[in-house]
């Protein structure tokens, strides 16, 4: 993988190894975002909500597998899996609602935010932290 340019101050935003962390920690925020988030809200608004429910599953089977050689979780990766297609549907098909694009008051940035916010809470409202 080639080295990404350095940022001002010189953090290039890679690990030591060149690698781009598929996590990133908030400071100030006692959990973390998934990189590819953005990449997944980009699917949801320029893809069909099917096309981007496959897409939110595979990087999330993905992102599931354990790096550290540990045990295969399938409850968790299920888990998951399962309340990312839900979000990434429902933001989907937020989106695409072609009843919404009739209303007047209703603007291309107010959908987005309002289709960020339903993916947001329905891929988090339900979720306790809880190990299995």
């Amino acid at each position: 993988m080639a080295r990404l340019a350095s940022l001002p101050g010189g953090d290039s935003g890679a690990g030591s190894d060149g690698h781009i962390p598929d996590e990133v920690t908030i400071p100030g925020v006692s959990g973390n975002m998934s990189v590819n988030l953005p990449f997944l809200m980009l699917s949801v608004i320029t893809l069909s909500a099917t096309e981007s429910i496959l897409i939110a599953c595979a990087s999330t089977i993905i992102q599931t597998l354990p790096k550290d050689g540990s045990k295969l979780k399938a409850v968790r990766v299920l888990f998951n899996v399962s309340m990312m297609a839900f979000a990434s549907g429902a933001a989907g098909l937020l989106f695409h609602q072609q009843m919404l694009s009739g209303l007047s008051w209703v603007s291309a940035p107010l959908l987005m935010a309002a289709t960020t916010a339903t993916f947001f809470w329905t891929d988090a409202a339900r979720v306790r932290h809880r190990r299995f």
